[in-house]
């Protein structure tokens, strides 16, 4: 949007107009070095007496000053037109493409009420990785270094750009709190039980009968400390990971639960088995042995 209102013709009242923006710019570079000469008015570099004024009141610099305000005033409502513009380009932008879930605002923050959705250049460079230097992003998109120069990636990734780009979209409805812990809750929640149906189904199959006692100290352990660790993790990365941990767990305790049931259901149906030929055969007699 920037680029497209940058190229259209800019009309200044009472001095012309110019085909874009950037001649308007470059309109008041010149006009400033084409200031008129004051040397008549000065001696050895100050001003004579009555000399400033007399120079203000020049007809050249009366002239000068009316243009130069003129493009001044038209360069500044010019620019701050486009930026609105740009602004509110990004903004709806952002409101057609961005990835959330469910009741998630950015996937690529934590689901937490403390951190917003817009992310602030710091976060943003720490979830882009590597993909902050150059020559990762140019293997990464496959383009040559003559289409996308490292003077332009360093002004695209700069914190001035990105501050630029997200203005008016971090004072937006759609920055507001990411998340409200739901998948953190899960996932520490599902890590448990998924640690605790995994020890019962060890300790019933008889892998947990080690003499020394370690192999159940150590699933005990686990039955804590995975859970604290998946917290600490879908407190500290983006959504989508946590949202990766409480599916992986989910899909874990549903096979686990299956494998118990079949377990169960197995040594029932071993069991019953046993019963019924007891009761249809009888005991032999010890005497007849």
């Amino acid at each position: 949007v920037e680029t497209v209102e940058k190229a259209k013709p800019v009309s200044v009242n009472g001095v012309g107009e110019y085909e874009s923006y950037d001649a308007l710019v470059d309109a008041r570079k010149l006009l400033d070095e084409s200031r008129p000469s004051d040397e008549a008015y000065k001696e050895n570099g100050e001003w004579k007496e009555g000399g400033e004024e007399a120079y203000r009141a020049s007809e050249a610099y009366k002239a000068w000053s009316e243009k130069a305000e003129a493009l001044k005033t038209a360069d500044i409502a010019r620019d701050a037109e486009i930026k609105a513009l740009s602004q509110a380009a990004v903004v709806e932008t952002y409101g057609k493409t961005k990835e959330g879930f469910l009741w998630v605002s950015n996937i690529w923050s934590p689901d937490v009420p403390w951190r917003k959705s817009i992310l602030s250049y710091n976060q943003f460079k720490s979830n882009v990785g590597n993909y902050t230097k150059y020559n990762k992003v140019i293997k990464k998109l496959k383009v040559d270094s003559s289409q996308f120069t490292t003077a332009q990636f360093q002004d695209m990734m700069n914190e001035t750009t990105y501050n630029k780009v997200t203005g008016v979209l971090s004072g937006s409805s759609h920055n507001r709190a990411n998340g409200y812990l739901i998948l953190p809750i899960l996932s520490v929640a599902l890590s448990f039980l998924s640690q605790f149906i995994t020890t019962r189904l060890q300790k019933k199959s008889g892998q947990l009968n080690d003499p020394t006692g370690n192999s159940g100290c150590s699933m005990k352990m686990m039955m804590f400390i995975m859970p604290i660790m998946m917290g600490a993790f879908a407190l500290n990365y983006t959504s989508m990971f946590t949202l990766y941990i409480v599916v992986n767990s989910a899909m874990t305790v549903l096979i686990n639960v299956f494998t118990s049931l079949a377990i169960n259901g197995k040594s029932k149906h071993t069991e019953k088995a046993k019963t019924t030929g007891v009761q249809k055969y009888g005991r032999p007699d010890p005497k007849d042995l």
